[in-house]
Parts: structure tokens; C-alpha cells; sequence
């Protein structure tokens, strides 16, 4: 169709009741706006955007809301996107709507993320959206997708393969934000709705695209399973979609209740029991999914051969696994744990030396404080008691310089109650210290001989006795998270 001047449309009182009562229902049925709400309209100049812009203003009065409209220019196609954006701006003017049009550099997107361009056209337009969310004060976003849309879209994840979830489509209401109103209209019908309107659109070139699989979708496969095996198909792909959507709520709802108690979260990320994933087999996906989603804000990218590398973890013992994940995450395992966060930063080696005493060590590259103090026997049992990370050492055989530094490997101790040394690294796995935390957990020495891992552990020979007559308190804290 060519697009005519929206000065031509004519006023709102003729448009067609039929097509605006199925929005009503629409809206009504998916409890989609409020009384008060402010809408952004993302109107593309597309027949399905129009005819959602005409249907939500002719209900403007009736749902009680504010229409604000906006566009956005991808800046992909010259002057044939100048001309959407004008007719856009003169369709919002003709209704008496503020508009906000806009332009963004979708390849400048593209290059930086190395997406292809629909992806980022994708976070470009919902980056602009959410701009205009905020800049305006608005509670809802509307788009105008369709039936044929929702159809498409359970076609395409279902050829590429998909859970419940992606089965489920497009949502009616995402986020409580984002609601469309025409996802119960077919697109024959929003044409005819305009075609009786006498408003006209302009057709989205890119959607004659062959590379595109959507298009491909919409133009060879939806018409041959219509001609062929079902003349209802889309119907019956949106059905799908519902249903699916209906299990997906349950199964996650399910997930939820298994998590609770056992996702722990920290400013590093996110803790799950292993015992977990043992005792809901058949949730670890959404599982892994949620706990990603708490540290990301999204699981989008993560795939079933993610999936499948972090439920390897849970069948392995140790700590020395992990595998990546999209946006810059990593699991691994960590004894009887999953951990989903960002890869830590080596601590890196470090060494300070101890002259005098009391002495308050600050160890910043690995995130530990380091509090030694000399106090008589009868005194140190309060210090003890104030700080659960203490460790009292007799201090008869310890002489200055003290040294505190980074564990190396083949370093020994003695442990208190023991016969032979050990290695502190065997010490470390005794204790279940994940190989992230090893290299700031600091060590105590004198002469060349450990005194004490951490708050871990002490050596024999500082064994505190009733023949000793002062000792050493060494207060281990954590000045960032462990």
C-alpha cells in the first residue's frame, strides 16, 4: 500500500467498533493498562503500529490514559526512514498527541557488540524505549505485534528448538511494562481496519527480505502448512503459545519454591546447593536460569549447551571446575556448591613485614585486614570472644619481624594437634577454601616458619599453655567479599 498523508485520516468516530471492541477485550482480558496510565506508543509507520495508535486513542477516554508516541530512526535506510518519521510526527499530530522522534546508529551498535544487525536493532529500540519510559514518567510501553507475529515466532523457535518458554512466544504483558494490544488480531483484519479508516501506512520494505528466517516464515512456510495441512494454523500456533506460556508460569513458579533457601546471594554473585539440582532434576534449567537472571538481570543468551556444562558441574566433586557464560559470567564448582558470578581477580602475591607490634595490616589486593596484637594470657580471652576470626598463639617463641603474605605452593605447617606437617594446601581442601579464596587468605610467619593460615589454623609449636605467659591475637577480616 502507499502511504497517504496522515491529514486524510478521518476522525476517530468513524472508525470501525468491531476491530476496536477486540482491543478493548484484548486490553481487558490480559489486564493490560490502568486507570491513569501513561502509554508510550511505539509507532513504526507499519500498518500494525498505526492501527494500534487509531485503536488506543479511540479508547483513550474509555481506559482513562495519557498517549504519548514515539518513533525511533535505526538509521539504516536514508531518506525512506526520514519519510516514516515525518508521517509518524503528522499521524501523532492529527490525533493532538505529543511525539518524540528520535535517531539512533544502529551499525555503531552492531560493530561494538558484534551481534548481527536485527539484534541490534533489537537493543538499540528497546534502549530508546526505555529512555522515553523514564524521560516521560510513563508506567506502559505498547508495540503492535500480531497474531501472525506471535505465530511466526513459535515457527522460528520452534525450527531452531526451544523450551516451554520460548514456545510461550510473545507475551501479551511482559514485565508488567510492555503490553500489545493487537496480539489477538489478525493482520488481514488490521489492514482492513485501516483500508475502512481510510488511513493509509507505509509497508516495512525489510520485510520482503528472503535472509531474513521470519520473512521466510511469513511468505513460503505459514502459507504451504495453511494451504497443505491446516487452514487455521496461525490460530492454532497461538493456542500453543498460550498453553505453553500456562506451563511455563506452573514450572517456574515450581522452580521458585525449590530455590527459596537454597540461592544465596553476595555482592559477587550467587550460591546454589548442589543438593539442589540432585533433589529437582528436571527444574535444573530454570533453576540455572533464575539464579542467572538475580546476577545478570537477564539469561538471554544462555543456551542448552550452557545449561548442560553447569549440570556437568554439579555431577563433578572438587573445586576446580567452572565453565563461561554469556555476558561476562562464569560457574563453578565450589565443593558442594554452584557459584554464578563474574570470574574473580587474582590476588596476586604480596608480602608485608611486621617491625612492631600492635599492628594493624590492611592487604587491599586481596581484600583481608590483618589486626596482631601482644597481650598477657589472662587478658586475651575477651579478644577472643569479640572476634570470631581470632586465632591466640602463644607468643614465648615468637620473636619480630613478623611476616604476613600470599600462600605459595610447597609451603608447610604443623597444624595444631598434629604429629607431621602437612601442606597448607591440603590444609585448604581439608577446609572446603574454594581455589578463588586461597591466594588472600593471608599466612602468619616467623623465621621462615608458617604460625598460622588465616584464621584457619595455627601451628603446634604456638600452642597456648598454662606455662605461657603472653600470646598473639591475630584477627583475620574480610574488607571485601569473600
Amino acid at each position: 500500500m502507499r502511504a497517504k498523508h496522515p491529514e486524510n485520516t478521518p476522525g476517530i468516530q468513524q472508525h470501525p467498533g468491531r476491530f476496536i471492541s477486540s482491543v478493548r477485550s484484548t486490553i481487558r482480558r490480559h489486564r493490560m493498562l490502568s486507570p491513569g496510565d501513561h502509554v508510550i506508543a511505539g509507532v513504526s509507520g507499519g500498518a500494525d503500529s498505526v492501527a494500534m495508535l487509531l485503536a488506543l486513542h479511540e479508547l483513550k477516554q474509555d481506559l482513562r490514559i495519557d498517549i504519548t508516541v514515539a518513533h525511533l530512526n535505526h538509521g539504516l535506510r536514508g531518506e525512506a526512514a526520514g519519510r516514516e518519521a515525518e508521517f509518524v510526527a503528522a499521524l501523532a499530530s492529527r490525533l493532538a498527541l505529543p511525539c518524540l522522534c528520535e535517531t539512533r546508529d544502529v551499525r555503531a551498535e552492531k560493530n561494538a557488540s558484534g551481534t548481527c544487525i536485527q539484534e541490534a536493532a533489537r537493543a538499540v529500540r528497546y534502549r530508546f524505549f526505555n529512555e522515553i519510559l523514564r524521560r516521560c514518567g510513563a508506567q506502559k510501553l505498547a508495540l503492535g505485534h500480531t497474531m501472525d507475529d506471535q505465530a511466526e515466532t513459535v515457527l522460528m523457535r520452534l525450527l531452531r528448538g526451544a523450551s516451554t518458554r520460548g514456545l510461550g512466544g510473545i507475551p501479551p504483558v511482559r514485565d508488567g511494562i510492555i503490553v500489545r494490544p493487537l496480539i489477538s488480531m489478525r493482520r488481514a483484519a488490521i489492514e482492513r481496519f485501516l483500508r475502512d479508516c481510510g488511513c493509509d501506512f507505509i509497508p516495512d520494505a525489510s520485510a520482503q527480505e528472503p535472509q531474513y528466517l521470519r520473512n521466510r516464515i511469513r511468505h513460503e512456510l505459514l502459507p504451504l502448512l495453511t494451504r497443505t495441512y491446516n487452514p487455521r494454523i496461525v490460530e492454532a500456533l497461538c493456542t500453543t503459545a498460550e498453553l505453553a506460556r500456562e506451563d511455563d508460569f506452573y514450572l517456574q513458579a515450581a522452580a521458585e519454591n525449590a530455590l527459596e533457601g537454597f540461592l544465596h546471594r553476595d555482592s559477587t554473585g550467587v550460591r546454589i546447593s548442589v543438593s539442589l539440582f540432585e533433589r529437582n532434576p528436571l527444574l535444573a534449567g530454570r533453576i540455572i536460569k533464575r539464579a542467572i537472571e538475580s546476577v545478570h538481570g537477564s539469561s538471554r543468551g544462555l543456551t542448552s549447551v550452557h545449561i548442560s556444562a553447569i549440570a556437568a558441574l554439579t555431577a563433578c566433586t572438587g573445586s576446580a571446575r567452572s565453565t563461561p557464560l554469556p555476558g561476562g559470567l562464569i560457574a563453578r564448582r565450589e565443593y558442594e556448591h554452584i557459584v554464578i558470578g563474574a570470574p574473580d581477580k587474582p590476588a596476586g602475591s604480596y608480602l608485608v613485614q611486621v617491625e612492631q607490634l600492635p599492628a594493624d595490616v590492611e592487604l587491599p589486593q586481596a581484600g583481608v585486614r590483618v589486626l596482631i596484637r601482644r597481650t598477657p594470657l589472662d587478658a586475651a580471652a575477651p579478644l577472643k570472644r569479640a572476634a570470631g576470626d581470632t586465632l591466640l598463639l602463644s607468643a614465648d617463641s615468637i620473636t619480630l619481624p613478623l611476616v604476613v603474605r600470599s600462600w605459595m605452593p610447597g609451603d608447610r605447617i604443623r597444624v595444631f594437634g598434629s604429629s607431621a606437617a602437612k601442606k597448607v594446601k591440603a590444609v585448604f581442601a581439608e577446609r572446603k577454601i574454594p581455589l578463588r579464596l586461597r591466594g588472600r587468605i593471608p599466612l602468619l610467619a616467623c623465621e621462615g616458619r608458617i604460625l598460622s593460615v588465616g584464621a584457619l589454623c595455627m601451628a603446634e609449636d604456638c600452642r597456648v599453655t598454662t606455662d605461657s605467659r603472653e600470646v598473639l591475637a591475630v584477627t583475620v577480616t574480610w574488607i571485601s567479599p569473600a
